[in-house]
């Protein structure tokens, strides 16, 4: 996973979406609980940047120390490791409340054996959270179409992906690795990144407002990103 990823704000991103399951999830917990959340392929720590210390506890796993280095104080553990590792969540030695796999499945070779060997450490009932980018999005066709599978820095067809998904495929990775779902969320193709006059304060966010809205009807063809929501079975 490569250092060229930057933090989304917008309420439609994946990282603004997975925080907001988490608040969701954490509301459900007893009083006063802190809700401990496995981070995995953290990155500079996006997801737990925009949640309250008060309430979450992270532990932030990525193989990039650079990174690591970066995390903010509500990362209250850092561990330097690689996920495809046979034994890297055995030796964790902690059982957190969720597993969130924020855009990292993608770019492992077997992400349905990772997927199992982190849900086994959950505590029972936990909850598990991914994302990964939609292959069949509705540009991703029309390049096919035209007989075009370019690579690119990053997005759906990063380079150092491993492994694409569709809506159909990115649930069936999810009950394989032993998740009951719950909720399948999606984002639209990132406009504010493209273009700030696509962010909120700019003079089209009305219409990335609207394509987001058309993008959660009509997921499998719109949808960027894939995010689904379940439960350690």
């Amino acid at each position: 996973m490569t250092q060229v990823y930057q933090l989304k704000k917008d309420p439609y991103s994946s990282h603004s979406q997975i925080a907001q399951s988490l608040i969701e999830i954490a509301q459900h917990q007893e009083e006063n609980m802190v809700c401990t959340v496995l981070d995995v392929g953290c990155s500079q720590g996006f997801i737990g940047s925009l949640l309250s210390v008060d309430h979450f506890s992270f532990i932030g796993i990525d193989n990039y120390p650079a990174a690591l280095e970066k995390l903010p104080p509500i990362y209250t553990v850092r561990i330097e490791a690689d996920i495809e590792s046979p034994d890297t969540f055995e030796r964790l030695g902690s059982s957190p409340d969720v597993l969130v796999f924020g855009d990292v499945l993608e770019h492992t070779r077997s992400p349905e054996d990772i997927l199992k060997k982190a849900i086994a450490i959950l505590k029972p009932g936990g909850f598990v959270i991914i994302s990964v980018p939609n292959v069949a999005n509705l540009v991703i066709r029309l390049n096919i179409l035209l007989g075009r599978f370019d690579y690119t820095e990053q997005g759906i067809l990063d380079r150092t992906h491993l492994r694409f998904f569709t809506l159909k495929s990115a649930r069936q990775l999810c009950i394989r690795g032993g998740m009951d779902i719950k909720e399948v969320k999606v984002t639209p193709v990132p406009l504010p990144v493209l273009h700030p006059w696509f962010s909120m304060n700019g003079p089209l966010y009305f219409l990335y407002v609207l394509i987001a809205g058309i993008t959660r009807i009509m997921k499998n063809l719109l949808a960027y990103q894939i995010i689904c929501v379940g439960k350690k079975i």
